[in-house]
C-alpha cells in the first residue's frame, strides 16, 4: 500500500499512518467551512478532466489524506483522510486517468480498500464522477470481471457508514458498484448539474441510431440526445429517491461532516 526508499522514509510513512489513525477529536477545521473554490476545481463541463485530489484535500481536515497504492488503478483513488475529527476511508474516481473510467486494476484496488475500512471499522466516503468501466479486450484479460465479482463480495459485506457524493456524472455498471444508495450508502448526495444514467447520452444516442439512414442521422442523434438527457438529471434522481439531497458545491466538506456526525 505505501512504499519508501530509505528506512528514514519508512519510518515516516509509519509515523503519517498512525497519525491519521488516531483517535477522533474536535477538529479545529470547520466542519461547516466551504469549499469556496470547489466549482474551479471541478470544470462544468464533463468532458474536462481534472484532479480529483484536489477536491479530496478541500474537503478533508486541514487538508489531511494518506493515498494508498497511489500508482496502481489510477482510475481510482482510495486513502485515508481526516473529516470532522475523525479517520475517513475515501474511495474516489480519477478524471485525470483514462477520464475516471474504472479499469480491473481500478476496481480491484477498490474492494481490497472495502475489505481494509470493514475489518477495521472506518467510515467511508465515496466521491463519484464516473463514465464507466473501461471495455475491451486488453481489460478483459486483466481480469475485470472476476475483480467485479470480489467488489461485489466486499460491497456486500461492507457494514460501516458510507457516505456519497456525485460531482458531475455517474454512469453505467460502475455507478452502482462504487457506492450507491441501492448498493450500501446510507446517504447519497449530487451537485446540482450531475448527471445519473445507464451510460452517457452521446454514446447512447450513437448506438441506438446506428441503423438509421445517413441522411436522416444527425437529427435522429439529436433527438436521442434530448430523450436520453430527459430522464437523467439529479432533479429526476431526486423525484425517484436515489438522492437523499442536492447540494451547492460550496457546501460539500459540510454536507460530508454532517452526514457523518448523523451516522456515527
Amino acid at each position: 500500500d505505501f512504499t519508501a526508499k530509505t528506512d528514514e522514509q519508512a519510518i515516516e510513512k509509519i509515523k503519517e499512518i498512525l497519525h491519521i489513525l488516531r483517535a477522533s477529536e474536535i477538529s479545529s477545521d470547520p466542519v461547516d467551512r466551504l469549499i469556496d473554490d470547489a466549482e474551479s476545481i471541478v470544470p462544468y463541463d464533463n468532458r474536462q478532466v481534472y484532479d480529483m485530489r484536489k477536491l479530496i484535500t478541500r474537503i478533508c481536515d486541514a487538508g489531511e489524506f494518506l493515498e494508498m497504492k497511489p500508482r496502481y488503478g489510477t482510475g481510482i483513488i482510495v486513502g485515508l483522510g481526516r473529516i470532522g475529527g475523525q479517520t475517513v476511508g475515501i474511495v474516489a474516481s480519477q478524471p485525470n486517468s483514462a477520464g475516471g473510467a474504472v479499469d480491473a486494476k481500478g476496481i480491484r484496488k477498490s474492494g481490497e480498500f472495502l475489505e481494509f475500512v470493514q475489518v477495521r471499522k472506518i467510515p467511508l466516503l465515496v466521491l463519484q464522477d464516473i463514465p464507466g468501466f473501461l471495455v475491451g479486450s486488453a481489460v478483459e484479460k486483466d481480469g475485470l470481471l472476476k475483480a467485479i465479482q470480489m467488489h461485489c463480495r466486499a460491497l456486500e459485506a461492507l457494514d460501516v457508514p458510507m457516505v456519497t457524493v456525485i460531482t458531475r456524472k455517474a454512469y453505467g455498471a460502475a455507478y452502482y458498484f462504487i457506492g450507491t444508495g441501492a448498493s450500501g450508502a446510507q446517504f447519497v448526495a449530487a451537485w446540482p448539474n450531475a448527471v445519473i444514467s445507464f451510460m452517457a447520452p452521446e454514446i447512447g444516442a450513437y448506438i441506438f441510431t446506428k441503423h438509421v439512414e445517413p441522411d436522416k442521422k444527425k437529427e435522429a442523434i439529436k433527438k436521442s440526445i434530448t430523450e436520453l438527457e430527459r430522464g437523467a438529471s439529479v432533479w429526476d434522481a431526486a423525484q425517484e429517491f436515489w438522492l437523499d439531497a442536492i447540494i451547492d458545491p460550496k457546501e460539500t466538506r459540510k454536507v460530508i461532516c454532517h452526514a457523518f456526525r448523523l451516522l456515527c
